[in-house]
C-alpha cells in the first residue's frame, strides 16, 4: 500500500489517498479521520470522489462493495466498483450528528 499522505498528484482536483495500490485481494485497507465539535441533531455533508484506478479490470464488474464511508462504524455510503477506471465518481452522503 502506498503512503496515504494526501499530497500525491492525480486527485480530483489534486491530492489523493491511495488504498491498496498493490491490489492484494485479501487486504482491506482503510483511511480514517476523527471529526469533533459537531452539533447534535444538525445535518452534515461528507463529500469526495473515488476512482478505481488500474487494479479494477474490467471496472464495474466486481459484485462486492469496494468503497464506503462509515460513521462510528455504521455505513452512510457503500459503493460497488466504479464503472470507469479513468473517471472519478462523486459521493456526498449526509448524516445527522448524534454526538459532539
Amino acid at each position: 500500500m502506498a503512503p496515504a499522505d494526501g499530497d500525491q498528484p492525480g486527485g480530483n482536483p489534486n491530492g489523493n489517498f491511495i488504498l491498496n495500490a498493490a491490489g492484494q485481494v485479501a487486504s482491506d485497507p482503510t483511511a480514517q479521520q476523527t471529526i469533533s465539535g459537531l452539533v447534535v441533531g444538525a445535518t452534515y455533508l461528507v463529500q469526495g470522489d473515488v476512482a478505481c484506478g488500474n487494479i479494477c479490470t474490467p471496472a464495474g464488474t466486481i459484485a462486492v462493495l469496494s468503497f464506503g464511508v462509515l460513521l462510528d462504524g455504521t455505513p452512510v455510503l457503500e459503493l460497488h466498483t466504479p464503472s470507469s477506471q479513468t473517471s472519478w465518481t462523486h459521493f456526498n452522503p449526509t448524516f445527522v450528528a448524534t454526538s459532539t
